[in-house]
């Protein structure tokens, strides 16, 4: 599956029935929540002895990305024009790899 059809798929079920502005705080609890879930999950593995539940951490990852592709769907971009500006951000902040001194003292942006 490729990211449209990934859009075209899951969005059919976002809210689109409230206005941008109602959309918008919809998507950011959404994605406040389902991260709480993720951090919840490595919690009760690292302090409570539970097993690593990777089929949960895989669910909720894929509600956070849910929240993701709607929240540029909201704001006018795409996934992939995300990753184009990310990947740029990162070849020109770590041209070859990650640096702790490159970080240290790369310019504010």
């Amino acid at each position: 599956m490729n990211h449209y059809e990934y859009t075209q798929s899951v969005l059919r079920t976002a809210r689109t029935d409230l206005n941008k502005e109602k959309q918008l705080q919809n998507i950011l609890l959404g994605i406040a929540g389902e991260s709480g879930e993720i951090l919840d999950c490595f919690k009760k593995q690292l302090f409570q002895d539970h097993p690593q539940d990777k089929s949960k951490i895989m669910n909720e990852v894929g509600d956070v990305l849910f929240y993701l592709y709607w929240l540029a769907e909201n704001q006018g971009f795409t996934i992939e024009d995300c990753m184009a500006a990310n990947k740029a951000k990162l070849e020109k902040r770590y041209p070859v790899t990650f640096s702790p001194t490159l970080s240290l003292n790369r310019e504010k942006e």
